[in-house]
């Protein structure tokens, strides 16, 4: 079972500095961030570049196995997510699966 939680504000956050393959952070009771980017905050744009699934707005945080990630909205999802979960499901990313917009 995991330990997923959903975030409506930032929680205290860090970049782990990777050794040896594995994330390290130096407070071990705060979440891993996995971009070299600030936590966006909710109700900014944000691209997903996993899957190319584009634009999409900050809708929140969620917190799973350590890791810090973000609830989002897409604004024009491929055909593909409509889908599989509806035109306006949220979607949930880490930091390694985003950019921040130009």
């Amino acid at each position: 079972m995991s330990d997923y939680k959903e975030l409506d504000t930032v929680p205290i956050y860090e970049v782990p500095v990777w050794r040896h393959g594995k994330a390290v952070t130096v407070r071990a009771d705060v979440l891993k961030w996995s971009a070299p980017f600030p936590l966006p905050p909710v109700g900014s744009e944000i691209v997903v570049t996993m899957n190319r699934i584009g634009p999409a707005t900050v809708t929140g945080y969620f917190a799973c196995e350590g890791w810090l990630g973000i609830r989002c909205r897409p604004a024009s999802p491929p055909e593909w997510y409509v889908k599989q979960n509806g035109r306006d499901a949220e979607g949930y990313v880490y930091g390694a699966e985003i950019a921040l917009p130009d």
